[in-house]
């Protein structure tokens, strides 16, 4: 089972159910026609530009397919039961039905963080109640993490949140990136040109960043695995 036969209203009414200021605070990113999205829409930079190549001169552009998982760019975790695996179909992630099962990749904090930003390409997630799948930045301490019930939300990595939309159907592409001087944004995009900024946060001026990847079970899991098939950093 995949996301993309499942119902946005059941996702949407799940989102509202978890969203503690409600439905007005939820983008709604599925009901737009001519696949347009609503909250702050810019096209890339270089639009056009095939997704797998999504900057000039990525210092890493990977499809996450090789022998080993999460080389050679970052190492591997895995706790409590849960695996990293890598295949045709990209970086697989499988908790296990325990309390802090987790696992994923990170690397230490020597990654670049330029305009471009860090980008994952998500096509599959855990599902449950309180299950994640995260792309996380830190230096800035960032992440973009998905519910097991299709809400995604931007927040620092001690759970600040800074905004949310309800994921509408997989494949999708987030990304983290600095604006300014100060400023970083979480964004999500279809398609790797057309980007919905989900929110702001203000961490300072940019410096060599770490990445993270990483899916795991707080409780109800229900099944599943997520599934990152490429990442993309950008000086």
């Amino acid at each position: 089972m995949s996301w993309r036969g499942v119902s946005w209203r059941a996702i949407a009414a799940a989102a509202c159910a978890l969203a503690a200021t409600g439905c007005d605070f939820v983008f709604r990113i599925d009901h737009i026609p001519e696949q347009r999205i609503d909250a702050d829409v810019r096209p890339e930079d270089g639009a056009g530009v095939d997704a797998d190549q999504l900057c000039a001169s990525p210092v890493i552009n990977t499809a996450l397919d090789g022998t080993v998982p999460c080389a050679p760019w970052g190492m591997k975790y895995e706790d409590f039961g849960a695996t990293v695996t890598s295949g045709s179909s990209g970086l697989v992630i499988k908790p296990q039905n325990q309390f802090n099962s987790v696992a994923g990749c990170y690397s230490s904090n020597s990654q670049p963080f330029g305009i471009g930003g860090v980008k994952a390409h998500v096509t599959d997630l855990v599902r449950g109640a309180a299950v994640y799948t995260t792309l996380q930045v830190h230096g800035p301490d960032l992440e973009i993490k998905a519910s097991g019930t299709g809400v995604v939300v931007f927040q620092t990595t001690n759970n600040v949140q800074l905004g949310m939309a309800v994921i509408s159907e997989l494949p999708m592409w987030w990304r983290i990136r600095p604006v300014g001087t100060v400023d970083v944004i979480g964004e999500i995009s279809p398609d790797g040109e057309s980007w919905t900024m989900l929110g702001t946060a203000s961490p300072g001026p940019p410096a060599p960043v770490g990445v993270e990847l990483n899916a795991g079970v707080d409780n109800g899991f229900t099944g599943g695995q997520s599934v990152f098939d490429r990442l993309v950093v950008c000086p």
